[in-house]
């Protein structure tokens, strides 16, 4: 870049600039980086299987929605992300009269017994859909009105969250109970 500037005493000054490029920093972690070691799969929302591949990720957000699920080599879910949790829009989304994204949830190995929902990572209320990798099993009081019911509550409460993540720990590899 060649400019000419007029000093105090009225000479002329040519002054020539050589403009590096402007470099854009790029986030530290990649989608690449964050799903190493996993194959990416879609799944249906409302797929009710309840079946799990193991070692992949899966994008259990309604809509536009990005959050991630993770499993393990056993098939067992064992971390949600999501950069930003974005409430369901019931004026502008499918929902159905009860507030669901879809009448049912998946039938996970360990959802048929009594004392156990078939319970969201990411509620729906939260965007989050009902397909086996954000189904999980649940006890009913936890799920209800324990501390799972309590964080939904205080998500939608604050109109959302950023850096969610969840980790789900399993007593051994043979179960999909938590």
């Amino acid at each position: 870049v060649t400019t000419v500037n007029t000093n105090n005493n009225g000479k002329e000054e040519t002054i020539t600039t050589d403009d590096e490029p402007v470099i854009e920093e790029t986030p530290t972690q990649s989608k690449n980086d964050k799903f190493a070691g996993y194959k990416f799969i879609e799944v249906d929302g409302g797929d009710l299987s309840g079946h799990r591949e193991p070692n992949v990720v899966v994008d259990i957000g309604f809509g536009n929605r990005k959050y991630y699920s993770f499993t393990n080599e056993y098939g067992q879910v064992i971390r949600v992300i999501a950069d930003e949790i974005v409430l369901q829009d019931d004026d502008n989304e499918p929902v159905t009269s009860s507030g669901r994204y879809y009448n049912d949830e998946a039938k996970v190995p360990g959802v048929e017994r009594s004392d156990l929902d078939e319970g969201h990572i990411i509620a729906d209320s939260l965007g989050g859909v009902s397909n086996a990798y954000n189904i999980t099993p649940q006890e009913s009081t936890l799920n209800r009105h324990g501390d799972q019911a309590y964080m939904e509550d205080a998500i939608r409460k604050a109109g959302g969250a950023t850096n969610f993540e969840a980790i789900i720990t399993y007593p051994n590899t043979e179960t999909q109970i938590p």
